[in-house]
């Protein structure tokens, strides 16, 4: 029995569209199966590079405010300034201590010039030289500011203390910041007026 060519083809077709038909088929998707036992962790990767250098933290600084206080003109005149209670003797043992007077009570409006003590504040064209001692009564720590010379005027002074824990400081050089400058000694630490 002869084929015929078409029949052949025909055949050929309707086995191919057949097949095309039902593997073409979908149905709802299943639920997701459960998930599979974790593998072994691979080796540590190597160690990356080292990251740039942080800033340098001024968070245990203190800084005190206190209202102008008046010394005499007598040598040996003498204010005291009680710390606060969270300034204790062995904090100001293991601290810089910096002491900045203005003459007068600075404010935001007007520019002061804050002078470093030990030392000497200008006020009104007479010089007033300054040095202080530190002072403890049981738990509570302070200073004494003196005055070194006798002047021929009283001083009315603000006081400014800047107390910088030992973790901040540095070797003996000279460091970044100038600390006889309040200036420098606020904008280093990012103090507030």
């Amino acid at each position: 029995m002869k084929k015929s060519p078409f029949l052949s083809l025909i055949l050929s077709l309707s086995v191919v569209c057949s097949s095309l038909l039902f593997t073409s088929c979908e149905g709802p998707e299943g639920p997701a199966g459960p998930a599979g036992v974790a593998g072994v962790a691979g080796p540590a990767g190597p160690t990356g590079p080292a990251g740039p250098a942080g800033q340098n933290g001024n968070a245990n600084v203190i800084q005190i405010s206190y209202a102008a206080k008046t010394w005499t003109a007598a040598k040996g005149s003498v204010q005291q300034f009680i710390f606060p209670s969270n300034v204790t003797p062995a904090i100001m043992n293991s601290s810089a201590i910096l002491i900045y007077m203005a003459n007068g009570t600075p404010n935001n409006a007007t520019s002061y010039g804050w002078y470093a003590i030990p030392g000497t504040v200008y006020a009104n064209g007479v010089e007033h030289e300054f040095y202080y001692e530190t002072s403890f009564a049981g738990n509570t720590a302070g200073i004494n500011i003196y005055r070194k010379i006798a002047s021929t005027a009283s001083l009315s002074a603000s006081t400014r203390i800047v107390i910088i824990p030992a973790n901040d400081l540095r070797n003996g050089r000279k460091g970044v910041v100038d600390f006889s400058d309040y200036n420098a000694v606020k904008a280093h630490y990012n103090l507030k007026d």
